[in-house]
């Protein structure tokens, strides 16, 4: 029996090529430059109606008046298109993941609760740690909804730009947070199979790397505020890149905790 959840094991590590999306850094920064562009076209449309260029006033500014301002408009729009899809890429890479985490977890359990019954090792101490786990990653690693937030993000972008910067700031929020609090939990379930595994006879071993540091949102919000929404920047940045970082190193202990299961599951070779 352990043999069939091994396979589904392994089908749900396979899965990560396509839930574990490494952004890359750049993309998010894009519809800034885009919309950045679109506004400086517009200045220098208008600057060639109310000033001299080289010395002479425009002689022929209507089609470049009138092509310049729908540059700039379609570089805006460009860019909010850019930016809701870097958005739905954020909050999609996190309900997918966090899914597939359980599913994985669930896998664990199953293999080690067999194992030990086939020979007859207790590990229920090591089991229950790792439940409990699992439990809390249930109720507070539910599903964002990625429809809500684009289409609202949407509207609000257009009709009331106030209210689409709060909405933003929240998103923020929740993308560093839940990110920060699942691989605090992660490193305590991987600590439970380590020591499951070690009783059970084989050693899996794992070192993590790159650790999300704890990011106050409160102090991120109040500096992106006050810096004129500068600082979002670097915020932005972090959030496209702490998730990166998180997939490269996950991916290091399912390989590493795989090949330690298969010694126990797979029969000797003759």
């Amino acid at each position: 029996m352990s043999i069939v959840y091994l396979d589904s094991l392994r089908n749900n590590i396979r899965r990560r090529t396509e839930t574990d999306y490494i952004m890359p850094i750049w993309l998010p920064f894009v519809s800034l430059i885009l919309v950045l562009l679109g506004v400086m076209i517009l200045v220098v449309s208008i600057l060639g109606v109310m000033m001299p260029v080289m010395g002479r006033p425009f002689r022929r500014p209507g089609m470049v008046l009138l092509a310049m301002p729908l540059v700039a408009f379609l570089m805006y729009i460009i860019g909010v298109i850019i930016n809701l899809y870097v958005l739905y890429k954020w909050i999609k890479r996190r309900n997918e993941h966090f899914k597939r985490q359980l599913m994985v977890y669930r896998d664990i359990i199953s293999i080690l609760r067999e194992i030990s019954r086939e020979r007859g090792i207790d590990i229920s101490t090591q089991i229950s740690l790792i439940n409990r786990e699992i439990s809390e990653a249930e109720i507070e690693e539910t599903e964002r909804s990625t429809a809500l937030w684009i289409i609202l993000g949407a509207i609000l972008y257009v009709v009331v730009p106030v209210l689409f910067i709060i909405i933003i700031l929240y998103v923020y929020h929740f993308l560093t947070k839940d990110f920060f609090v699942h691989e605090r939990r992660e490193d305590r379930i991987v600590t439970g199979i380590q020591e499951a595994l070690g009783i059970l006879g084989t050693k899996f071993a794992y070192r993590r790397y790159y650790e999300i540091p704890h990011r106050d949102t409160i102090l991120y919000t109040i500096l992106t505020i006050i810096t004129l929404w500068i600082f979002s920047l670097y915020w932005v940045y972090v959030i496209t890149k702490d998730p990166n970082e998180h997939f490269l190193e996950q991916r290091k202990w399912e390989d590493a905790m795989i090949g330690a299961l298969e010694q126990l599951t797979l029969p000797p070779p003759p």
